[in-house]
């Protein structure tokens, strides 16, 4: 249905699975012959819009579908602008659609008659008098898990009644909505589906879709859906070995999630890599960091830089250092309390093969 042209009457935005789906009124008569109530939606495919998955056929499954209290809202043209024009009462579902009684709301007062709402109940309730053929739009609302695709080409019975996808790669998906919560409806002067009608009745007598036959057409609408060049090489392998459309689209979508897959498996792959090289790096940085601290004390350093021979290996541990600094260092390990020149001389002292690194003199 076309939105309002008055930017205070726009509808408000569609939340995530819900829809809005019109249909033209039925009015079921009492046996008396008084209007009951009007059917409201008949549970047959219409074309809408569901909040996040776009431009959709919908058929709402009418053995699932439950109202979300036992009165609901009536507004004009799904406008929250008016404020409800009335409500609905009576209401019902079985396999032949969505019913309810209609109360609309009128003025009985001057001051009422300024209330938008209840001018556009006015307006509503006068051609319902004249018997305008209304259309009714109901709001219904499903869990994205409660929408069931129907795959183009192939069929599915919903409310005792077959409807078949279209094989065609431009047409709206179908879904069927389980579970759905009717949460208002509409009084509309023009329904989704007569304006679809219309649409469809003028694209088949003045802009007829171009056929399939040639397998470079069928390219062109399978790459509308799956866009790219790997795509585009591997729909050409499948047309040439005589696949279908429905088979090709099937393997499209494996292929997708093969390509996925490799593409994390690679990720993963380099992840292991870097932490790899992180640690090796990390290790090299805590040697340099040691070798560092080491300069700093040159006592420390000559420790760390002499080795006290084995004493199981049948070398004495008073073995002469390699220089007097080391043999100096091997002292304060010991617990040495001299240092300076006093150290040097104790070292000399016991290890005497290490004068020959100094001046005779000393």
């Amino acid at each position: 249905m076309p939105a309002a042209s008055d930017k205070n009457h726009t509808r408000p935005a569609l939340r995530s699975g819900q829809s809005r789906c019109a249909a033209p009124v039925s009015v079921v008569d009492q046996p008396e012959g008084k209007p009951a109530k009007w059917r409201l939606n008949s549970g047959a495919v219409m074309l809408t819009h569901i909040g996040g998955m776009g431009h959709c056929a919908l058929v709402i499954d009418l053995a699932t579908a439950r109202f979300e209290a036992t009165e609901i809202p009536m507004l004009r043209d799904h406008s929250t602008w008016y404020g409800p024009i009335g409500r609905w009462s009576n209401l019902s579902v079985d396999l032949t659609g969505i019913y309810g009684s209609p109360n609309v709301y009128t003025p009985t007062t001057d001051a009422e008659a300024q209330m938008p709402s209840l001018r556009e109940g006015a307006e509503v309730a006068a051609l319902i008098a004249r018997k305008h053929p209304w259309q009714a739009s109901v709001e219904a609302t499903a869990a994205l898990s409660d929408y069931e695709r129907i795959l183009p080409g192939q069929s599915a019975t919903v409310n005792g009644q077959s409807v078949t996808a279209s094989d065609d790669l431009d047409a709206p998906p179908l879904y069927v909505a389980h579970n759905a919560v009717i949460s208002e409806a509409s009084v509309c002067l023009f329904g989704a589906d007569a304006d679809t009608g219309a649409v469809a009745a003028s694209r088949s007598t003045t802009n007829p879709e171009p056929t399939m036959s040639k397998p470079e057409d069928r390219i062109v609408a399978l790459l509308k859906r799956h866009p790219g060049d790997k795509n585009a090489a591997r729909v050409a392998v499948a047309l040439s070995k005589g696949k279908t459309d429905e088979e090709i689209t099937s393997e499209l979508s494996d292929a997708a999630s093969a390509d996925a897959a490799a593409a994390l498996t690679a990720e993963q792959a380099a992840h292991t890599a870097t932490k790899t090289e992180l640690a090796t790096a990390t290790a090299k940085v805590s040697e340099l960091q040691a070798q560092i601290e080491a300069l700093k004390d040159p006592e420390a350093a000559a420790v760390a830089a002499t080795k006290v021979p084995d004493a199981t290996a049948g070398e004495s541990k008073n073995a002469a250092p390699k220089s007097v600094v080391a043999g100096m260092a091997i002292l304060k390990r010991e617990g040495s309390k001299l240092d300076g020149f006093g150290l040097r001389k104790a070292a000399l002292k016991r290890w005497p093969a290490l004068r020959k690194d100094i001046p005779a003199a000393v």
